[in-house]
């Protein structure tokens, strides 16, 4: 499977927690990424394949 891996929830101390992936226009995610719950990818970002983003993990606009 080549496509993204979209959590929209991880752990933490032992409990389940559940929060949105904001993702805004013009972002490219790579093949085989991974993205937790509670990221915020800025506008016109480039996110590099293979790439695992952590929970709580905000990559402002224009990142390459």
């Amino acid at each position: 499977m080549d496509q993204p891996l979209f959590f929209a929830h991880y752990t933490s101390k032992g409990y389940l927690i559940v929060e949105p992936v904001k993702i805004k226009t013009g972002v490219t995610i790579g093949i085989k990424t991974t993205v937790m719950g509670d990221v915020e990818i800025g506008e016109g970002t480039m996110v590099s394949p293979h790439e695992v983003v952590k929970p709580k993990s905000r990559i402002s606009a224009g990142k390459k």
